[in-house]
């Protein structure tokens, strides 16, 4: 897959993004989740849009969650962490990239999250109210030894 620059994670004062609390990821952050709308669109449709995001956000959230696991050697080592992935995903669900951005300093714990992502394609397609032909996102994958 090829590897693209990801887009920063989101922080207090987010405009045209979208970021979501996740479980157990904690948090997905997505670029021009909100656009895609002329200026003449009313409120209601942007709301619409909106909603349409939220909703996508979740989906892809649970659905990652279905495919993590833990690595059992990484939970006999203790091994706890958090890895970024920066992941590039086309209309149909599609993944166009996928890969680390940000470490969790544990080689088994960053090799679960690339194998989450095969085990998880495709990834829901994006609804009908999302305009863009792709979306980029970073989403942090926790890895906490009380987890599952």
């Amino acid at each position: 897959m090829p590897t693209e620059p990801a887009p920063p994670v989101a922080g207090d004062g987010i405009t045209q993004r979208a970021a979501l609390a996740a479980t157990p990821e904690k948090r997905v952050t997505a670029r021009g989740l909100s656009e895609g709308g002329s200026r003449r669109d009313s409120g209601e449709e942007r709301a619409a849009r909106q909603s349409a995001a939220e909703t996508y956000l979740r989906q892809l959230r649970e659905h990652l969650a279905e495919h993590r696991e833990y690595p059992q050697e990484a939970r006999a080592k203790g091994a706890e962490g958090t890895v970024i992935l920066a992941l590039v995903i086309g209309r149909g669900g599609e993944v166009l990239s996928a890969r680390i951005d940000r470490s969790s300093g544990y080689a088994d714990l960053d090799g679960e999250v690339h194998a989450m992502i095969h085990r998880a394609s495709p990834l829901p397609p994006m609804p009908e109210a999302l305009a863009q032909e792709r979306l980029s996102l970073r989403i942090p994958v926790r890895f906490r030894l009380e987890d599952r």
